[in-house]
């Protein structure tokens, strides 16, 4: 029988966070501390706080059905501005680069429903 080892994740944007838990978990070789989630391939992530809001997982998950800001403004009936706020925020929350990093994640973290 072949056991199959997984690298568990810990996000802590905070960097204090970060040194207090690699200074008990660090030997660990399954377990990596990061601050943003696209430094590393990831099969399990835990996070220090929830992830979005219903209202960003809502814009994310129109964005993902629609693909422009724009057409998902306005269905929710809000400006292009705000949305590519709320998209900065989402950004800087799951640590991504990109709108699309973001989609991604959010759909692999299962915050995001998906057609089958």
């Amino acid at each position: 029988m072949t056991v199959r080892k997984a690298t568990v994740c810990i996000v802590a944007r905070n960097e204090i966070l970060r040194d207090l838990i690699k200074a008990h978990l660090g030997g660990c070789e399954s377990l990596r501390v990061v601050e943003r989630l696209d430094e590393a391939e990831i099969e399990a992530v835990v996070m220090e706080q929830p992830l979005l809001s219903p209202s960003e997982i809502e814009i994310l998950q129109h964005l993902a059905r629609y693909g422009r800001v724009e057409k998902v403004a306005r269905i929710l009936h809000r400006s292009p501005r705000t949305i590519y706020r709320v998209l900065a925020n989402i950004r800087e929350k799951l640590g991504v680069r990109s709108t699309l990093q973001a989609v991604r994640w959010a759909i692999e973290l299962g915050l995001l429903k998906t057609s089958e």
